[in-house]
């Protein structure tokens, strides 16, 4: 049991990581400037964002599943 419940956890912090990581993304600038070109990071940063929340609605599935499997018992 006490397996479980850290392995949950452990889910809990990967989620809250890849929920973070996303919002950070999201606030990075999405024109970069460099000395004779301007790289326009708009389709880079949403498809990031995009990966690391799907990572993240992945994990909580699993979570989720495991609760309900843990329910039925």
């Amino acid at each position: 049991m006490l397996l479980k419940v850290s392995f949950s956890l452990f889910l809990f912090q990967e989620i809250e990581k890849f929920r973070s990581l996303a919002r950070e993304i999201n606030s990075l600038p999405t024109v970069a400037h460099f000395d004779m070109v301007q790289l326009d990071c708009d389709d880079l940063k949403r498809g990031l964002a995009t990966k690391a929340n799907r990572f993240a609605d992945q994990l909580l599935q699993r979570l989720a599943e495991e609760h309900r499997a843990e329910n039925r018992r």
